[in-house]
């Protein structure tokens, strides 16, 4: 395998915890819910610059994977699935355009 190839580069990311923590005077429910949102927008940002595939974003803040894609389409990120037989290269030139959206939502 040649150096600096897509398979190296994500071998070489280790997994790390994202932690926030702040005091907020808020209900449990409030709470659980601007939870559940952020765990989303972090699952869509990681997607939107491949790190994360829509399979393990979707895992990650607790939706399957229709429902991740439904949400991508609320938030405005544009998402196909990649065409079967396609070349590594053809599906690398797309990302950016199937992965798109608004920044900053």
């Amino acid at each position: 395998m040649r150096h600096g190839s897509r398979k190296n580069q994500r071998e070489s990311v280790m997994a790390s915890p994202i932690q926030v923590s702040f005091e907020a005077p808020i209900s449990r429910a409030r709470k659980a819910e601007v939870v559940r949102r952020t765990r989303q927008r972090i699952a869509i940002e990681l997607f939107k610059d491949s790190t994360w595939s829509a399979g393990l974003a979707a895992k990650m803040c607790g939706l399957t994977y229709r429902d991740f894609l439904e949400l991508l389409r609320k938030e405005g990120v544009t998402y196909s699935r990649p065409v079967k037989g396609a070349t590594a290269a053809g599906r690398r030139a797309l990302s950016g355009v199937r992965r798109r959206g608004a920044v900053g939502r």
